[in-house]
């Protein structure tokens, strides 16, 4: 009865140990370097990782001595999964200062160290990196910092099993093209097993009924076109008939569906749909706010406020309340700026015109007393000659 005990016992600890083994996290750190978004889907299935904590961090920072090729010396900057959503602003009191982790939408972590601040806003989004200082393959310092979602980095993915699968090849799709000419059309073949709604549907002998990994036909009659990637079947650049609307989808992940370059599943209803005013698509198909302010040349006289969709021209007042550029008191205040620059401007302009008068006077003095110089020695030699002539004159005749 004791051995049978300590047996069901032993196997129960070893089941538990090894189920713990499997689900444990690991870490990959991928030298090419992308944006944002397309290295969140190169992580698929897994996901740009977190730091949630020290033994998470110390997993991380070891990691990066242990890279092949090493990394020897110098500032290194990787991806993380940390992102900043446009309607929410920077907090700079909190750990995250308002970002959030793009696994779980979580703000949770007991390590937060910043090697630099970023920028306080509520309009714009942003993504964090890991910044780390590399010394003979070591790591002597590290720190978060903001880094524009569209530069190019290296970046780090978190498995949360213990190998990293990688998603199956998918099969060539079957593209419809279309002429630039011609209103594009609807194939007549079975339309694709994947909804509108994003999600993987199931009907008797499709694909996946099958049991097959790949993303199967691709039906968009509200693209323009669909342009194949010359390398990578598995990639799809939509082009859009609104111009300069161009989505690239990928398949990717498990189970295996055309995805955005974020990483979410592909809703083809929606992934061609024109953006409202002051809106554009990024390459992850989502619309984001355009910042007018950074993009055109001076659209205020005074001060450029972006906001959602739009922008706003204001100035501060006497008071340094911020108000309305149209308003009065944004008036009063330009004027009276633009009297104390006239003001400003007339000091200089007076000392400038007294300097050259003084110039003046005194070069008409120099020239003045040079000629009187001169008038002055030649009347005293015409004196003198006249005076050794009278003396000729005088002598008497031999």
């Amino acid at each position: 009865m004791s051995l049978w005990f300590w047996i069901s016992l032993w196997a129960s600890l070893s089941a538990v140990f090894w189920n713990a083994a499997a689900q444990s996290p690991s870490y990959t750190l991928q030298h090419g370097q992308m944006t944002f978004d397309e290295a969140a889907a190169a992580c698929s299935p897994g996901h740009l990782t977190t730091v949630l904590n020290k033994h998470e961090l110390a997993h991380i920072l070891d990691l990066i001595p242990e890279a092949e090729p090493p990394l020897i010396r110098g500032s290194f900057t990787f991806w993380v999964g940390l992102m900043k959503p446009k309607p929410e602003c920077v907090v700079p009191g909190l750990p995250l200062r308002g970002f959030k982790w793009t696994a779980d939408g979580s703000e949770e972590t007991q390590v937060s160290q910043w090697a630099a601040e970023p920028e306080l806003t509520c309009t714009a989004v942003q993504c964090a990196a890991l910044k780390a200082q590399v010394d003979s393959s070591n790591v002597t310092d590290w720190g978060l910092i903001p880094v524009r979602c569209e530069t190019k980095h290296r970046f780090i993915c978190k498995h949360n099993d213990s190998h990293t699968p990688k998603p199956p090849k998918p099969t060539a799709p079957n593209l419809v093209p279309t002429s630039a000419g011609l209103e594009p059309r609807r194939s007549t073949r079975t339309p694709d097993t994947q909804t509108s709604e994003g999600e993987a549907g199931s009907t008797p002998g499709s694909e996946k009924d099958r049991g097959s990994n790949s993303c199967g036909h691709l039906d968009l009659s509200a693209a323009r076109s669909l342009i194949p990637h010359h390398k990578d079947l598995s990639r799809i650049q939509v082009e859009c008939w609104t111009a300069g609307m161009q989505v690239e989808i990928r398949c990717s992940g498990q189970p295996a569906l055309w995805r955005l370059l974020d990483g979410s599943v592909a809703n083809f209803t929606s992934i061609c749909v024109p953006c409202d005013d002051g809106f554009r698509k990024n390459s992850s198909g989502k619309c984001e706010d355009i910042d007018e302010c950074s993009e055109k040349s001076a659209p205020c006289r005074n001060t450029c406020q972006n906001t959602p969709g739009s922008y706003r021209c204001v100035c501060t007042d006497a008071t340094g309340e911020v108000v309305s550029e149209d308003s009065l008191m944004c008036n009063d205040t330009a004027g009276t700026a633009d009297k104390r620059l006239g003001s400003g401007l007339l000091v200089p302009v007076l000392v400038a015109v007294v300097a050259l008068v003084v110039l003046v006077v005194l070069f008409a003095v120099m020239v003045k007393c040079c000629v009187m110089r001169r008038s002055k020695r030649r009347a005293v030699k015409k004196a003198e000659k006249m005076s050794m002539n009278s003396k000729d004159e005088k002598k008497p005749a031999i």
